[in-house]
């Protein structure tokens, strides 16, 4: 079973706050946004292959895999119809997720809704040659690469992050760049699951290009809620907390 962890365990009432977290990343990402939930028993997960969650014996990691890992954690601790967010592959995870679990809401945050383009599967081919030959050199860009804001406190917590990435295994790391890299195309399930989904996007995101967003938004005839975190790029609880806590307080704890 999959590793986790709860923040406000000592809450008996209240909903369940699930937290997923991105490529690369592990449970700990949160740490500095969990005071934001006051009212929420917070259930901190690791995905396959990340932080303190078990290698398993898989070819790729895709993200229906992921999800049913994630559903046994649910199900194991008899989680009904909690709050989900994820951020980047997070959100992926929860997409996989609702097709088969019923959620209150599912928050995506930093994260998307369509498949890879043919040149972005290509950039994830180029991925899983640069890992064979040398895992630290592809850390130390791809990690750079989500920030679009560059400081003195920034480029600690970018070490920190290369880091604690440093101590996934190479196969880990191809594993779940292949799962991202052949993840379903899943509008009609944001179509479908509209009322129960917040899509958050920072403006300057690298990965996720803010027109791209608002125009797959706009292609849906039915439109999950919208907010958009200013001056921020992929990585906004640290390069815009201020923003990200403003919206989720008001998302979580109206």
């Amino acid at each position: 079973m999959l590793n986790y962890s709860y923040y406000n365990s000592d809450l008996n009432s209240g909903q369940v706050l699930v937290l997923l977290h991105g490529f690369l990343e592990d449970s700990s990402m949160w740490d500095s946004i969990l005071e934001v939930f006051p009212k929420h028993k917070v259930l901190l997960i690791d995905l396959p292959g990340h932080g303190n969650s078990t290698a398993y014996d898989q070819q790729a990691y895709s993200m229906e895999f992921m999800a049913k890992k994630v559903q046994e954690v649910l199900e194991y601790e008899t989680i009904s119809n909690p709050i989900l967010m994820g951020h980047s592959m997070g959100g992926y995870v929860g997409l996989e997720l609702i097709k088969n679990v019923a959620l209150e809401k599912l928050i995506l945050l930093n994260s998307n809704f369509w498949a890879d383009s043919d040149e972005r599967r290509s950039n994830r081919n180029r991925v899983l040659e640069i890992v064979k030959q040398n895992k630290s050199v592809f850390l130390l860009e791809a990690i750079r690469n989500l920030f679009h804001l560059k400081s003195e406190q920034l480029d600690l917590v970018i070490n920190d992050l290369i880091q604690k990435a440093a101590r996934m295994e190479s196969d880990e790391i191809i594993k779940t760049t292949k799962g991202l890299r052949d993840r379903n195309q899943n509008q009609s399930i944001v179509i479908e699951k509209a009322d129960n989904m917040i899509v958050i996007q920072a403006e300057n995101d690298p990965i996720i290009p803010v027109k791209e967003m608002e125009q797959e938004v706009n292609k849906l005839h039915k439109k999950p809620e919208y907010h958009e975190i200013e001056n921020s790029g992929h990585m906004s609880i640290w390069e815009n907390p201020k923003a990200t806590i403003r919206i989720l307080s008001k998302i979580l704890n109206d």
